[in-house]
């Protein structure tokens, strides 16, 4: 019985570390999904987020080389549109790519944004 009340115990507390979790493109596109489909849920919100903290990095990136960085192309992006926009720009590009499915969903977002919204600055 204690076993029985562990194990259960031990699922319950693990499960929430889960529901948000995207490893790769493919995970991600499924949340995406579900957000450009007006579903507020958990998965909506963690594609949200990775829209955010990617176009949010990307940005920085590109404005960096206006300050003589040079970092990886793939990472920048001068994406100026709504999360709405960016989010369906990320499934178009996921959508046809399969090929890249396999990648961190991170990257894939950032590859999509850097071929949608390139950076201009030199």
């Amino acid at each position: 019985m204690r076993i029985g009340k562990a194990l259960t115990l031990t699922a319950v507390l693990l499960t929430p570390a889960n529901l948000g979790y995207a490893y790769n493109v493919q995970d991600l596109l499924g949340k995406c999904d579900a957000a450009l489909d007006d579903e507020i849920n958990l998965d909506a919100v963690f594609c949200m987020g990775v829209v955010e903290g990617v176009t949010t990095i990307a940005r920085h990136n590109c404005e960096s080389k206006l300050h003589g960085w040079n970092p990886y192309h793939r990472f920048t992006s001068e994406a100026d549109a709504t999360n709405g926009a960016i989010m369906q720009t990320f499934v178009n590009w996921a959508r046809a790519n399969p090929s890249q499915w396999d990648i961190p969903a991170a990257v894939g977002m950032a590859v999509a944004l850097s071929k949608a919204f390139p950076c201009t600055n030199e």
